[in-house]
């Protein structure tokens, strides 16, 4: 059970249990009386549907994306349009919905780049009313 605790931390899970919380009662139940070359399936399994999830991409400048304006990496989503969605009233929800492929930790990294760049965004907006 050593090695399956020291995997889980590794891989920031508390516990096997607490990885499958959503599960089913007694799916967790029959799970804690398993033998541990069990868990331990299960626990490589947990491990690949985490890898398998999307990171938090943070924020990119590509040149030949966007004119180069700073996007959420790995998408052509320029920080300065959703900023200017939620300056519109739009909800995290809404934008969220609107922008299927972002997740919440996206949109957490724009509006730090907002905070964090408000001249450049000020004007990557003002110079896109113009169009």
């Amino acid at each position: 059970m050593r090695a399956t605790a020291s995997r889980l931390q590794e891989a920031g899970l508390p516990s096997i249990f607490d990885a499958v919380t959503s599960l089913n009662p007694i799916l967790i139940q029959e799970l804690q009386t398993a033998p541990e070359p069990m868990q331990r399936e299960v626990l490589d399994f947990l491990l690949f549907i985490k890898a398998r999830r999307p990171q938090t991409r943070g924020i990119a400048h590509t040149p030949q994306i966007c004119g180069g304006d700073a996007c959420v990496a790995g998408t052509r989503i320029p920080v300065w349009s959703l900023e200017q969605t939620r300056r519109l009233g739009f909800s995290e929800e809404r934008i969220l919905s609107n922008y299927p492929t972002l997740q919440r930790e996206d949109l957490a990294a724009a509006w730090e780049y907002v905070r964090a760049n408000p001249e450049e965004i000020e004007k990557a907006i003002a110079l896109n009313e113009e169009d």
